[in-house]
């Protein structure tokens, strides 16, 4: 965990970041697939920002909001 936050508070890139958290989680973690999105309020939509895994080819480029019902 101090890794993580040393790493948070260290780096100004974003992508570099998620990088390194889904690294770090992923020694805590056991998973097959990991994907984190970041969602773009101005584009209306959240893209991967890092994807890890065998099934990372499998998972949307991005990922829209469900619309009000």
């Amino acid at each position: 965990m101090y890794e993580i936050a040393r790493t948070f508070g260290s780096s100004l890139n974003v992508r570099n970041t998620v990088e390194v958290l889904v690294d770090k989680v992923g020694h805590v973690v056991t998973f097959d697939t990991c994907v984190v999105y970041l969602y773009d309020e101005a584009k209306g939509y959240a893209t991967p920002a890092h994807v890890a895994g065998r099934n990372a080819q499998l998972l949307p480029r991005a990922v829209s909001p469900r619309e009000k019902e």
